[in-house]
């Protein structure tokens, strides 16, 4: 067999051309699967081939999966499938069936499943990610803040999963992706059972499975994300194979976590999920090495959404909430219900005002303007899916596309008028300042001014290490004064200068400045909200959240946050 794009010959069993990286026994670009979903690129093949689709009826492009294991035939676009795979696709297609109604951002989630050509499909939301298992395989293991992020997220997964009934039981490395937002729990390829992930208690005739089974494959995995070693089996430990040692240095509930998730009694094991991640954000010592002093206001906690608040807005008179469970929802400041509107097309990716009402994208690439009251609004879908949104003055609108472009939007329809282009994967973060200054953050790290009218980037700071930029905030007094998180640390920067670098115990998800700008609010993914006087650099918990904190917003009337149970939470003001 040769490569179809460089003729180079390969292998039966070879995935990729070795010469130049090809997807093998790929369906050609332009090919039309379920009257709808366009080829446009392979991504990718492991135990089946990954595709860049275009869904035709809304015009975006969608992640599509072919079920495709290892000596799978091709005849056209017709799959014959090696004997003993069809009964591996129908538990594939039946996994695809229980995760379509679970919500979860950790959880990748079939937007439609169908078969054809022999085989079976699955269409998910982009991007396709990055394995775990070929990342620390090609010698780039985890450090103890990815990997305690990454194990936050996925228990959170597992924990939906747990609570609604569709246990796994088959998490592995090859199974978890890592993203630009976080890890993420991947169906997979109906795979069998990887060994060293298996529970004890999954080897008995009969299994006696459990949430407990799930525990020990997440300690496992997590365990091979830090050392690049596979652990022993349960059958080799219980013959007397130790584990090999984990890295010196671990935060102390990323070490238990492992250490009693790996227990080989189920009974001695954290029972679940919830266990786990109650462990994981169990209290650690501040940046500075012991306890920060914790507020303990009356913190108002209301049930806005039924799956994660992902955006916050407040002009200190009403809040406006959007959520994973397709709601936007309106309060007036003392947390009672004003109305909501039910007809989101996708996750929030974005929330503001503009001259119309409330502003909403959301991930299938929809912008939404509702009036705040009425079940009546106007949308419009753009030209691909978008990650970010941002409203500016103008009754304007700015977006990141999924193929990494910026978006540009007139609020008056809605609809997209521009698109300026960048490197797919460039931009993670997206902000505008009171002075309607467009700033970038990005992967390697910069902090970038746009400068719309000469269509230039100017990069004001860029991280030492070339940490992502996942979130950023400006002062609303102090002209040039920005903030922007990288990871488990945010930064303050004057004009082009780093001024003040604060580390946190958590990863940071949300910031935020006081109205005079004299403060700082800090929301993390262990669910601490901090609270940091700018000047002496005196910092104090205000709230330790039961969820990771996804969203925070602050007015001179108004300290509000959202986690990812769905919270609305509303905090004295600290000042």
């Amino acid at each position: 067999m040769t490569c179809p794009n460089c003729g180079q010959r390969t292998d039966p069993t070879d995935l990729g051309c070795p010469a130049c990286g090809e997807v093998l026994l790929a369906l050609p670009v332009g090919t039309r699967l379920y009257h709808r979903y366009r080829i446009l690129r392979a991504l990718g093949r492991t135990g089946g081939v990954s595709y860049l689709a275009e869904d035709e009826e809304h015009q975006r492009q969608v992640l599509l999966l072919e079920f495709f294991p290892l000596g799978s035939r091709r005849l056209g676009t017709l799959v014959i499938l090696p004997d003993g795979a069809a009964e591996r696709k129908d538990t594939w297609m039946a996994l695809l069936r229980g995760r379509a109604d679970v919500m979860g951002a950790s959880l990748q989630r079939p937007q439609g499943i169908f078969e054809q050509h022999g085989t079976g499909y699955a269409v998910t939301s982009l991007p396709l990610g990055e394995s775990l298992q070929m990342r620390v395989e090609a010698g780039r293991r985890l450090n103890a803040t990815e990997a305690m992020d990454m194990l936050v997220a996925l228990a959170q997964g597992v924990e939906e999963l747990q609570r609604n009934g569709r246990p796994d039981r088959q998490i592995a490395p090859s199974r978890v992706s890592l993203t630009l937002a976080g890890a993420r729990l991947d169906v997979g390829w109906g795979e069998d059972l990887a060994p060293a992930y298996v529970a004890p208690e999954q080897l008995m005739s009969p299994p006696r499975t459990g949430p407990a089974s799930d525990i020990y494959a997440l300690a496992a995995l997590t365990f091979f994300a830090l050392t690049g070693e596979v652990p022993p089996t349960a059958g080799q430990r219980a013959l007397g194979q130790p584990l090999p040692a984990l890295p010196a240095g671990l935060p102390v509930p990323l070490r238990l976590a492992i250490e009693r998730g790996l227990t080989l009694s189920s009974g001695e094991r954290l029972p679940d999920a919830a266990a786990l991640l109650r462990l994981l954000k169990s209290s650690a010592p501040s940046a500075a090495g012991t306890a920060a002093p914790t507020l303990s206001p009356k913190v108002q906690v209301i049930a806005a959404h039924r799956s994660w608040l992902t955006h916050l807005h407040s002009d200190g008179v009403n809040i406006v909430t959007a959520g994973a469970d397709l709601r936007v929802r309106v309060f007036d400041r003392h947390g009672q219900s004003l109305g909501q509107y039910d007809g989101l097309h996708g996750t929030p990716t974005g929330l503001g005002m503009g001259e119309g009402g409330i502003v909403i994208g959301d991930n299938s690439g929809t912008v939404t303007v509702w009036d705040g009251s009425s079940g009546i609004a106007r949308t419009e879908a753009g030209r691909s899916h978008m990650t970010h949104l941002v409203v500016r003055q103008g009754d304007r609108a700015v977006t990141i596309q999924d193929d990494g472009s910026l978006g540009v939007w007139d609020l008056g329809g809605p609809r997209q008028v521009g698109r300026e282009p960048f490197r797919p994967g460039q931009l993670t973060a997206l902000h505008v300042t009171t002075d309607d200054a467009l700033l970038l953050g990005t992967v390697d790290g910069r902090l970038q001014l746009f400068d719309e009218a000469a269509l230039l980037t100017m990069t004001l700071w860029q991280h030492p290490e070339r940490r992502a930029v996942t979130t950023m905030a400006s002062s609303p007094t102090v002209p040039g004064m920005k903030a922007a998180a990288t990871g488990r640390s945010v930064t303050l920067i004057d004009l082009d200068r780093a001024v003040l670098t604060l580390e946190f115990q958590e990863s940071v998800s949300a910031i935020s400045f006081s109205p005079d700008g004299t403060a700082l609010v800090v929301a993390g993914r262990s669910g601490g909200l901090h609270y940091v006087e700018l000047q002496t650099d005196q910092r104090r918990v205000l709230h330790r959240s039961s969820a990771p904190l996804r969203a925070v917003a602050w007015t001179e009337a108004l300290l509000v946050a959202g986690n990812e149970a769905g919270q609305l939470l509303i905090v004295p003001n600290p000042t």
